[in-house]
């Protein structure tokens, strides 16, 4: 016993990781947890993919993940070994991946995602071993990911159990690239609905279309807290320059889901920013348009 003990011991001492205790009702391919994060390194657009916060939508809760702690991109949730999405254009939540489903097996999504996880997710294997920086993973579930995006989006992706996405392939406007987990930090996770009371403050989604040519909608999530009822919101179009080219919003707003469409009519092709800016907190993304 004695011996054991000391096995044990010696093992936590050198394992790079915090052990990862899985709630009963979440899936293992998708690790849960504020502060979990993925580092992934490629030739072009290397990054992160970190959980930085909770949100509650209709009684349910879910996971913000995003480049930054403080900007999600999606918010998703996991349950019995699937992962679930809810979609901010109709409030309504799709499965987004499901780990039980035999090979061949298929999941649809609606238009939104065609230029970020596709419209529809094949599962083509259970058992691909992937290498990459941060180590071999074996029986990796690998789902192909049908676009209707010419020059963006998903088209591959690779999860290994109690680790998460180890491999992704998407689409760029520079062509296709293959990013690879250099790195992960999954620390202990907390009992499931622990999080439940811990809110983000704001929301600042992917405008849709995107390419787009002229009109787009942006849409984002004012919440409420600070106990103050009104939110004076700021949302704005920059071009590249840092140069401000027109205004979309500039109002108090009470807690809720808003979508603004802009008109880049007369307005040359490339690159904007769009920056939402409430009290203190500001959040930006790019866009394209293509005339």
């Amino acid at each position: 016993m004695t011996r054991i003990k000391d096995i044990f011991f010696l093992f936590l001492l050198i394992t790079p990781f915090s052990i990862y205790l899985l709630p009963m009702n979440q899936t293992s391919f998708y690790p849960m947890a504020i502060g979990n994060e993925w580092e992934f390194n490629s030739d072009f657009d290397p990054h992160s993919d970190i959980i930085g916060d909770t949100m509650e939508v209709n009684g349910i809760v879910y996971y913000g993940f995003g480049r930054t702690s403080d900007a999600p991109e999606y918010l998703i949730r996991t349950d019995k070994d699937i992962v679930y999405t809810l979609n901010t254009f109709d409030n309504k939540e799709y499965i987004l991946f499901d780990f039980t489903m035999g090979v061949g097996d298929s999941v649809l999504l609606p238009e939104e995602y065609g230029c970020s996880f596709g419209t529809k997710i094949f599962l083509i294997s259970k058992n691909d071993t992937i290498i990459t920086p941060a180590g071999t993973f074996y029986n990796c579930c690998h789902f192909k990911h049908i676009t209707n995006c010419n020059d963006a989006g998903i088209h591959d992706t690779w999860f290994s159990e109690n680790v998460g996405k180890v491999k992704y392939v998407a689409e760029y406007i520079a062509g296709i690239r293959e990013f690879l987990l250099t790195k992960y930090s999954i620390p202990v996770s907390i009992k499931s609905g622990s999080e439940k009371n811990q809110t983000i403050r704001f929301q600042l989604y992917q405008n849709y279309p995107n390419p787009f040519n002229p009109r787009t909608n942006i849409s984002y999530t004012v919440g409420a807290y600070r106990n103050t009822p009104l939110q004076y919101v700021d949302l704005c179009i920059y071009n590249v320059l840092g140069q401000k080219v027109t205004m979309l919003v500039n109002e108090k707003q009470p807690a809720g889901k808003y979508q603004v469409e802009w008109n880049a009519n007369g307005f040359a092709s490339g690159v904007y920013l769009y920056q939402l800016k409430i009290g203190d907190q500001i959040k930006t993304r790019k866009m394209i348009l293509l005339q």
